[in-house]
């Protein structure tokens, strides 16, 4: 019976903020608050700006790491970022106010494997611009091996062209 009541206590319990949750259909809501800021604009930029972050710390601890994230377009244009709550206060001794929002973005499986796929294209061209550099710097130094053979009298060495012909 304590199992039972520990059970239900922990998927009662209130999530924290600073954890994103997983649905049940996969995805992932992360919910999170700006900075202080002396106006709406800018308070929701610094919103979008921490749940970016906290999307990159989420996408990075996941097996394997995902080490590309959304941009700021691209959250606000296809993740549809919710604006919960706005907190106003006043500065002491002036008539301005500072603005914090509160919102809430839904990271959809799609969108991961999206980012997955830019992250293994990203990887393959920086593998294939390695390969294809190391490929250049052996057929230097051949050549230049070649050429420096022949320039300095090494009789073994052939001349480039005779070395192409098939008798």
């Amino acid at each position: 019976m304590n199992r039972t009541l520990i059970l239900i206590l922990a998927i009662a319990a209130p999530v924290a903020a600073d954890e994103p949750v997983v649905q049940a259909n996969g995805n992932v809501r992360f919910l999170f608050r700006g900075e202080f800021r002396p106006n709406m604009a800018s308070a929701r930029e610094s919103a979008l700006q921490a749940g970016q972050e906290k999307m990159r710390d989420w996408l990075t601890r996941q097996d394997p790491s995902v080490h590309r994230w959304p941009s700021l377009d691209m959250i606000r244009r296809e993740m549809n970022p919710q604006e919960l709550s706005v907190q106003e206060e006043q500065i002491l001794n002036q008539k301005d106010r500072m603005y914090k929002v509160t919102m809430e973005i839904e990271l959809q499986p799609k969108q991961v494997r999206a980012l997955r796929g830019t992250q293994r294209v990203v990887e393959g061209f920086w593998a294939l611009s390695s390969l294809m550099t190391l490929l250049g710097i052996a057929a230097a130094i051949f050549y230049a091996h070649r050429w420096t053979a022949r320039r300095y009298g090494d009789p073994e060495a052939q001349p480039l062209a005779a070395s192409r012909e098939v008798n």
